[in-house]
């Protein structure tokens, strides 16, 4: 399981009609690699948030590019997270997946727990508070796991750029790195795009809120 590799933690799940509730987590005592202490947080917080987020996870899903969490909450749907997604990122640049996922997770639990929209009282309150809205909660949190992975300070979010299919590239912006995630159209379903590769590059700016161009 992906969140257990990464974030050393044992994680207990309720699973029904294919949505995925995690209900709780302990130390893996197994386990014998090194993880991100703020990854590690974030699975935490999930795993131990008295059942409140839950998240449908699958492959090749329509309309999905690594998560439609924005969409799904409009809609009053449970959100998607593409593991087909998370697994190719991971592949060329695996500290990118796990700031991502934090991301989505924190995202997905700040909306169920009631933030007002998908950009609340920013800049009245601060990125982390609940009702600045759940997306800066999870540029925040983003931030945080880069940090972590690359031992510099990568601001206070990260910024994401053109995550518009119809652009073939999404920008993935912090203060010391830049990822270029390229896409392209699923093989095997006319509704859904896929990660294709993640180039590493310098960022020409720090990150910006609102994006910029």
């Amino acid at each position: 399981d992906y969140l257990e590799k990464r974030s050393g933690l044992k994680l207990k799940y309720k699973v029904k009609n294919g949505v995925i509730t995690i209900t709780g987590s302990k130390k893996d005592k197994n386990f014998t690699g090194t993880a991100n202490k703020e990854f590690a947080k974030v699975v935490k917080e999930a795993a131990g948030a008295s059942e409140t987020a839950k998240w449908n996870v699958g492959r090749d899903i329509a309309n999905c590019l690594v998560d439609d969490t924005v969409t799904a909450k409009a809609n009053k749907t449970t959100a998607n997270i593409d593991m087909d997604d998370i697994d190719a990122i991971n592949k060329d640049a695996p500290e990118l997946a796990e700031a991502l996922t934090a991301h989505v997770l924190i995202e997905g639990l700040r909306y169920s727990q009631g933030s007002p929209s998908d950009v609340g009282e920013w800049p009245k309150l601060g990125f982390d508070d609940i009702n600045s809205g759940a997306h800066l909660n999870g540029l925040a949190v983003e931030a945080r796991v880069m940090s972590n992975s690359t031992n510099k300070n990568e601001g206070k979010i990260a910024e994401h750029r053109d995550k518009d299919w119809s652009k073939g590239v999404w920008n993935v912006i912090f203060t010391s790195v830049q990822y270029d995630v390229s896409v392209k159209g699923s093989a095997t379903n006319p509704n859904s795009v896929i990660v294709d590769k993640v180039t590493k590059t310098t960022p020409t700016r720090a990150p910006q809120w609102p994006p910029g161009n």
